[in-house]
């Protein structure tokens, strides 16, 4: 059990290292600049087409939902329990200098974010039974873009078998930060 341990966290910590992150801050440099840095320097545009247009009722046509509602679902989407744990334990670990990597991060991953929901909408896959409603993935991004049907198949089984395991990791940095809470609370009393 031991070595079978040990070569997962060999495996882990090549994975998530140095080379992850080059990749990742990488890849984010080079949308960016590819993006000439759009999401910065037309900042009076988005905030004209997100906050300036959430209050503005439903749209129009059946099954539309209002500005506000999308951006609600956005935000669920993209804000979890990851996030809210993940900054806590990255100042608690790295101390006030991990902000500023976390900005940066902030910064650069924004462009990834765009480039994933560009590739998203543009590769969506139409339900055969519906008028208006759609699929949208990675696979379907991998299959229809990339023409990787196999790499598509594979991602969606690796999707669907570890999705659970995501949900057990949330789960457990609450139940740290519950128990942590609730040590804290006894400790003032």
């Amino acid at each position: 059990m031991n070595g079978l341990l040990l070569v997962i966290q060999t495996i882990s910590d090549f994975l998530w290292g140095t080379p992850m992150t080059i990749a990742l801050i990488g890849t984010g440099l080079y949308l960016s600049i590819k993006f000439k840095f759009r999401y910065i320097t037309k900042i009076k545009f988005h905030f004209q087409n997100t906050f300036g247009k959430m209050f503005k009722g439903k749209g129009e046509g059946e099954g539309t939902v209002s500005g506000f509602a999308a951006a609600c679902t956005a935000m669920a989407n993209t804000i979890g329990v990851g996030n809210i744990g993940g900054v806590a334990t990255a100042i608690t670990m790295g101390g006030p200098g991990a902000i500023f990597w976390m900005w940066i991060s902030a910064l650069l991953g924004m462009s990834t974010k765009a480039c994933e929901i560009i590739l998203g909408q543009r590769y969506r896959v139409k339900y055969k039974n519906s008028m208006d409603e759609y699929m949208c993935d990675r696979s379907f991004v991998m299959k229809n873009a990339l023409g990787w049907k196999k790499g598509a198949f594979l991602l969606a089984i690796c999707c669907f078998v570890l999705g659970p395991w995501t949900c057990c990791v949330q789960t457990e940095s609450v139940v740290n930060s519950l128990k942590e809470g609730k040590r804290f609370i006894l400790g003032c009393c």
